[in-house]
């Protein structure tokens, strides 16, 4: 049977986080998907993990990469392999909520057009449970240059987005964009129809040196992985 969607994991060092993001994705409501979880040649026990998980879940692929190419270079073989017209983001430490896919399928059924879809999504603590909700809020050229509320693991779009607009390394006054931030100056630059649901869809880990430890602190917020 075709898949519907194709989930793309970037990871490296992380496989005491990787197996609850694998076990959100094989929770999802909806049933037709395959999950790549792309290794940038970790040397922790993530082949080991994902030897289990291959064998546990036929939905689940593994690739290894020779060497470390950062998560650009992650992201890309993961998408360039996909086998489903859809692809939705999730990164290595990160929760889907069990309706993920059938919201996004949903968006998708009833615009067609849109390019990049994103959503809500909330801070959970270290057992997964939601701590604070976030929205995201309208990308513009000129919104990237102040803290951006977009959450790159809510993020789906068509496959052939990502063939034209692969993700890229970018370095601008100075500055290096993370990946992220390079893929939405990409894809706002090329005028892409981004569309949002304020529903959250997915769980950000409260990590000392993650992004959302940035937006708080631009908001005069405490660092809430201490909490």
């Amino acid at each position: 049977m075709p898949v519907k969607a194709s989930f793309v994991c970037p990871t490296y060092n992380l496989a005491g986080y990787l197996a609850e993001t694998i076990e959100s994705v094989r929770y999802q409501t909806v049933p037709d998907w395959e999950l790549i979880v792309v290794d940038d040649a970790s040397t922790d026990t993530t082949p080991q993990l994902m030897d289990y998980y291959q064998k546990e879940d036929s939905r689940i692929r593994y690739v290894r990469l020779p060497e470390n190419q950062g998560t650009v270079g992650a992201r890309n073989a993961g998408n360039k392999v996909a086998k489903a017209p859809l692809i939705l983001v999730i990164d290595h430490d990160d929760l889907c909520t069990k309706n993920r896919l059938a919201v996004t399928l949903s968006h998708f059924e009833r615009n067609p057009d849109t390019d990049i879809f994103h959503a809500g999504w909330y801070e959970c603590n270290i057992y997964g449970a939601s701590v604070e909700q976030w929205h995201p809020m309208k990308l513009t050229k000129k919104s990237l240059s102040k803290n951006v509320l977009f959450c790159h693991s809510t993020a789906a779009y068509p496959k052939r987005v990502t063939d034209k607009y692969p993700y890229i390394e970018l370095e601008r006054d100075g500055l290096s964009y993370t990946d992220d931030l390079a893929a939405l100056d990409s894809w706002l630059t090329a005028g892409l129809i981004f569309r949002t649901s304020k529903k959250p869809l997915v769980g950000v880990r409260r990590l000392p040196q993650g992004q959302m430890q940035k937006i708080r602190a631009s908001k005069g917020l405490p660092p809430s992985w201490r909490q």
